[in-house]
């Protein structure tokens, strides 16, 4: 082959070679391009290859999980976001917590269903113990399984009285007794 036919194909070449992985349908494609210079020694054109990541079919949405907002004695407001669908809309989100830290005993869910794309999204939790940590994480379920965010600690507030002072003048009885 002559040095102009290179020469045309300079940056203009790729070659994809698809390769599969198990991990969500993900994969790499090897891609690349030819160029002239020198390689081993001597002026010739070289193929410099490169891999790009590729998706096919359908894998688990990705979601973030965000702090917690609106904390009170015994309710918050647990937030989360669906940064990537997974090339097929979640039906199902909501949020898993617990006041264990991996979140594997005695865990309660929130569930919300419909059609859901990319975005932010948030749950009231009421009925919880004040002045208790709480652990959390988002999740969001497509055609091809659930993905979750990461697990995000939240203390809900403590019970606060405010004391008040009463002052009584006089002769006061109440149930017989005398102040």
């Amino acid at each position: 082959m002559t040095r102009q036919r290179f020469g045309l194909l300079l940056g203009c070449a790729i070659v994809a070679v698809f390769c599969s992985t198990p991990q969500h349908a993900q994969g790499y494609y090897q891609a690349g391009y030819y160029s002239e210079g020198y390689y081993e020694g001597y002026y010739q054109p070289y193929y410099q290859p490169y891999y790009q990541p590729y998706y096919q079919g359908t894998y688990i949405p990705t979601v973030t999980t965000s702090a917690a907002t609106n904390l009170l004695t015994n309710s918050a407001t647990y937030n989360g976001t669906i940064t990537d669908t997974g090339g097929d809309s979640p039906t199902v989100r909501g949020f898993a917590y617990s006041q264990s830290v991996t979140l594997t005993s005695v865990v309660t869910t929130t569930t919300e269903s419909g059609t859901f794309g990319t975005g932010a999204f948030s749950a009231n939790i009421s009925g919880l113990i004040s002045s208790t940590t709480y652990f959390f994480r988002a999740y969001a379920t497509n055609g091809a399984g659930t993905g979750f965010g990461s697990i995000v600690s939240a203390t809900s507030t403590s019970v606060t009285t405010s004391a008040r002072v009463i002052r009584l003048y006089g002769n006061i009885r109440l149930s017989g007794v005398r102040l």
